[in-house]
């Protein structure tokens, strides 16, 4: 019997994000015990994507397990929870702030948010040299296929193309990332 491979971000088949709904109806029905143990599952899984990919993790269900842990009265876990969000690197938008602010409304001590910074620094240089490996990877790939010119092409031609202005290698590294991102979402 052979299993399948876990893939970063999936939870019994299915991508993190298609559990939402789940997660509502778990919580509206008062069966917070389940939910809270559904989102841990998916917040696993989120962190799993992150460290594959370099992206942050996905802030929601962070929030709504820090919520259902407080409708639990449970204010151990979820301060565990809320140190374990500050650690990761996280995506963009308000929810990260959010969720920061509400670790410091539980109270955290100087050697705690120490060892917070400390960890969350590593995450992100992890994430970075993730992100610049692959940023090369593409690169390589794409003048492989003739489709971007080698640097040493790049520096002929651009005084002449552009009369010595144009996007830094950096930028079109960024751009060429971006939309293979996007285009991956895309396509599940």
């Amino acid at each position: 019997m052979s299993a399948t491979p876990k893939r970063p971000g999936y939870y019994k088949g299915r991508h993190f994000t298609e559990y939402v709904d789940d997660v509502r109806s778990l919580k509206r029905a008062g069966r917070l015990e389940e939910a809270a143990r559904l989102l841990l599952s998916l917040i696993e899984a989120t962190e799993a994507e992150s460290r594959a990919t370099g992206h942050g993790v996905a802030p929601w269900y962070y929030e709504h397990l820090a919520i259902v842990y407080r409708k639990l009265k449970d204010p151990v876990n979820e301060k565990q929870l809320l140190v374990r969000f500050a650690e990761q690197v996280h995506a963009p938008g308000a929810t990260p702030d959010k969720l920061l602010k509400r670790l410091h409304a539980v109270g955290i001590t100087e050697t705690e948010l120490s060892r917070i910074e400390a960890r969350q620094a590593t995450n992100l240089k992890a994430a970075e040299e993730l992100r610049a490996a692959e940023t090369k990877e593409l690169v390589d790939t794409l003048q492989a296929a003739g489709l971007m010119p080698a640097e040493a092409e790049r520096r002929e031609e651009a005084p002449a193309k552009r009369g010595g202005r144009g996007c830094s290698p950096l930028a079109v590294m960024w751009v060429l990332s971006a939309a293979v991102w996007i285009a991956g979402l895309s396509c599940g």
